[in-house]
């Protein structure tokens, strides 16, 4: 596959996923203008953070004037699942020179990493599908930093009819999408299944921290029981 034919492919498989985070850019844009940001300052928290979840809680503890280290490990809490998405395609991208990692590791957002992910699994050229994981972080992240601009150019009146519209649901509707398909592997439905139950006396952890804990907890679990039950077969054999 030629190089255009991999950012074609990026764009169409990232167009489903885009409105959403347009508009969530918007929201970000309009609450961090109201909060007093300068335009300089909004757009460069969405450049640099560069993660939803993180950028909103982090926009809420600058406004309530909290401690620098706590807006800081509190966006880094927020932003550990990006970790292990990372850690899940080391293998696909262990080639690649650092430099281009990095750029990659950097755009690793939600959407991005099921993209990259599908696409490392179909029978495709190295190289394209490289290109095709960077052209999606090229594009999801323009996306959501021409979203910031036009919320800081409208303000609240275009959050207030995004919200008013039902428009916010897009985000949820996406990540069902994304989720959708995965959920046909036994291993991936006890991951989501344990993670839901133990989101639930989580909830109310502030910052959204339960969701942290909720995915790591997870994850913990079932490694645990995947030890054990390997360990008890080798005992059956041996």
């Amino acid at each position: 596959m030629h190089s255009d034919g991999a950012w074609v492919t990026a764009f169409k498989r990232s167009s489903p996923f885009l409105l959403s985070a347009f508009l969530s850019g918007i929201v970000f844009g309009a609450l961090a203008e109201n909060a007093g940001l300068s335009v300089g300052n909004s757009l460069l928290m969405s450049a640099w953070v560069y993660s939803g979840a993180a950028q909103f809680v982090g926009l809420q503890l600058l406004v309530a004037h909290a401690d620098l280290a706590v807006v800081l490990l509190t966006t880094l809490l927020l932003s550990l699942r990006f970790f292990i998405y990372a850690m899940s395609l080391v293998e696909e991208v262990k080639a690649v020179p650092i430099t281009y990692r990095a750029l990659l590791a950097f755009g690793l957002i939600d959407q991005v990493f099921f993209l990259a992910k599908d696409r490392y699994k179909e029978p495709v050229s190295a190289h394209s599908k490289h290109l095709f994981f960077l052209a999606c972080v090229l594009i999801f992240y323009c996306n959501w930093l021409a979203g910031t601009a036009v919320g800081i150019y409208v303000g609240d009146r275009m959050a207030s009819h995004v919200a008013h519209l039902g428009f916010d649901f897009i985000a949820t509707a996406s990540f069902i999408a994304m989720l959708g398909p995965y959920l046909k592997k036994r291993r991936f439905l006890q991951v989501s299944l344990a993670s839901f139950l133990l989101y639930l006396p989580c909830q109310n952890l502030p910052y959204n921290l339960g969701l942290i804990v909720a995915c790591l907890g997870a994850v913990a679990l079932v490694k645990a029981f995947d030890f054990r039950r390997k360990r008890t077969l080798s005992e059956a054999s041996a």
